[in-house]
């Protein structure tokens, strides 16, 4: 899954982010896009399990701020 999370007006501190995600799913992604508040992050992750992830990273994000993209997995790399 990919999520897109509004950081307007977040701390964000990526690497913290990376860290706490990575021990569970050591093939997520995790990027800001270019405008610089939306936080990308792809996946397999459930989203209510994904803000606790990151509030434990130091981040206050809500629930209203995730956007859950629909799936473009086409299953190719067996992931």
């Amino acid at each position: 899954m990919e999520y897109h999370i509004d950081m307007a007006g977040v701390e964000t501190d990526l690497r913290a982010i990376e860290d706490v995600l990575y021990d569970l799913d050591p093939a997520v992604i995790v990027a800001m896009a270019q405008d610089g508040n939306t936080l990308r992050i792809a996946t397999y992750i459930p989203m209510t399990d994904l803000l606790g992830l990151i509030r434990q990273a130091g981040c206050r994000v809500e629930p209203h701020q995730v956007v859950e993209l629909p799936s473009i997995c086409c299953g190719g790399c067996g992931g």
